[in-house]
């Protein structure tokens, strides 16, 4: 009779589940799940597929309106209609007004969307860091940008920061103006994140 209860206790509900008491904690292990038995295909929608991440701390200098580029990820993506998760933060300072904005790779090239900048003469993802100017050398702003992007392509996929500065007045990654090594010279680290989201 007992085995006939245990028997019972393995039929699914209506649901196709089985009780929650059939399965006892920490029961599943990594060791049991055969190969590819959990593929993305299985993943319902608003599930994470991938992650990607990626810092900089080193001290970059923009003195142009093209600047440079960094914290660069390049993917393939697991659906063709994924959306994407983007957070991106830079830490910096600027003498002179200064600009920057995300850019993403798709067909080959790079691009700036205007999904994700502003609308003005020079439309950026983040605020402006020359607000340091007005206060004084030591200071570091952090700006963070968030956007969700869906560039529909099965082909490789990339974002990466530019930042630029309207004159040689400089825009300073991860560092103050008046960095100078010493105790009050503060420094940073920035960061790019990327999380593939299923549709």
């Amino acid at each position: 009779m007992s085995n006939a209860r245990n028997i019972a206790k393995l039929i699914p509900n209506a649901s196709g589940q089985l009780p929650a008491s059939v399965i006892p904690d920490n029961s599943i292990t990594a060791a049991k799940v055969v190969d590819n038995a959990l593929s993305y295909s299985k993943l319902g929608g608003g599930a994470i597929c991938n992650v990607w991440f990626t810092s900089d701390a080193s001290h970059n200098y923009a003195n142009n309106q093209t600047g440079f580029t960094w914290l660069e990820i390049t993917f393939t993506p697991a659906y063709t209609n994924s959306k994407f998760l983007i957070i991106c933060t830079i830490a910096g300072a600027a003498a002179d007004d200064a600009h920057g904005y995300i850019e993403r790779y798709t067909s080959g090239s790079w691009s700036r969307p205007s999904s994700m900048v502003g609308t003005n003469d020079y439309p950026g993802s983040w605020g402006d860091w020359s607000i340091t100017r007005a206060t004084e050398d030591k200071q570091i702003l952090q700006y963070s940008a968030v956007y969700i992007d869906q560039p529909n392509t099965s082909g490789v996929i990339g974002y990466r920061a530019r930042n630029t500065c309207e004159n040689t007045a400089g825009f300073y990654s991860n560092r103050s103006m008046g960095w100078d090594g010493g105790y009050n010279s503060n420094t940073s680290r920035s960061t790019m994140m990327i999380m593939e989201i299923k549709v």
